[in-house]
């Protein structure tokens, strides 16, 4: 169960995973490390961490927004109100095009920043129990509620790592805020929502049971601004979606049919 420990719950807004954490923690108080079962447990110190980290980048994204729109507006007023010289039109072009471009600068600024701090903790987390970062393979991803993953977001509900176990075939995401530890035992579906059918990048959507009476439908994309603009532009899934599915596919028996549904009913692939 790599080392889990329950964490005191904080603050009293609620939260998608709720109830996750409570059977989670219910399970590991019931029988410890010998729990065999997936979870989502919360990060000792997570949400402080990411109200700062919230706080400073919200900063960041209003100072781009402004720049963006302060050049704009120089560049309608020198349309409409014109220059006295060409000279004067071209110093007036220099500034609007400043204030737009650090405007720019500072909105993917935002995102670097946000990558470095989620990968600086959880890095800092997993050397804290033992592990060594750069003798695992993660995959930056965000997090969202699948519930509410097509509503526009400056921050994603969670950020992090996450390792592909096939060799347990499971899934394990180290959060910001929260850890997530899915089975394929565990796993109700792998699906791909989003795309170019839903206009929006494509997201690994995976819901999975906490215990017997608990369950946890999450929405994954790859922390990458490149990548989710390729994916949504040529139509393709991306290969996040083949790598968890295959580290999740159930066990079969000789010629039953795969457990988990054709999720490309829902995903335009045509490239």
């Amino acid at each position: 169960m790599h080392g889990l420990k329950p964490v005191p719950r904080m603050g009293n807004k609620p939260d998608f995973r709720q109830d996750a954490v409570a059977a989670s923690e219910a399970l590991l108080a019931q029988h410890g490390q010998a729990a065999d079962t997936s979870f989502c447990l919360r990060n000792e110190g997570g949400q402080e961490v990411f109200r700062g980290v919230k706080r400073r980048l919200l900063t960041l994204a209003v100072l781009g927004i402004i720049g963006i729109l302060i050049g704009g507006m120089i560049a309608l007023w020198l349309k409409f109100a014109g220059a006295t010289s060409e000279s004067d039109e071209w110093r007036k072009l220099a500034i609007a095009g400043a204030f737009s471009v650090s405007g720019f600068v500072l909105l993917f600024t935002q995102l670097k920043m946000f990558r470095g701090i989620v990968r600086n903790h959880v890095r800092a987390r997993l050397e804290a129990a033992g592990e060594n970062l750069d003798s695992l393979s993660g995959i930056h991803v965000t997090l969202e509620n699948a519930a509410t993953a097509d509503v526009a977001k400056i921050l994603p509900e969670d950020a992090g790592l996450l390792f592909l176990q096939p060799q347990d075939r499971s899934v394990r995401i180290e959060g910001l805020t929260h850890r997530y530890y899915i089975r394929a035992d565990d796993v109700m579906d792998v699906l791909l929502s989003g795309g170019q059918v839903q206009h929006s990048s494509p997201r690994v959507r995976i819901a999975y049971r906490i215990g017997n009476a608990t369950s946890l439908d999450i929405s994954l994309a790859v922390d990458s601004t490149m990548k989710q603009v390729g994916y949504s532009l040529s139509g393709k899934a991306p290969a996040l979606f083949d790598q968890v599915r295959a580290c999740l596919r159930k066990k079969e028996s000789p010629g039953s049919a795969p457990e988990l549904g054709d999720p490309l009913d829902q995903f335009d692939q045509t490239t």
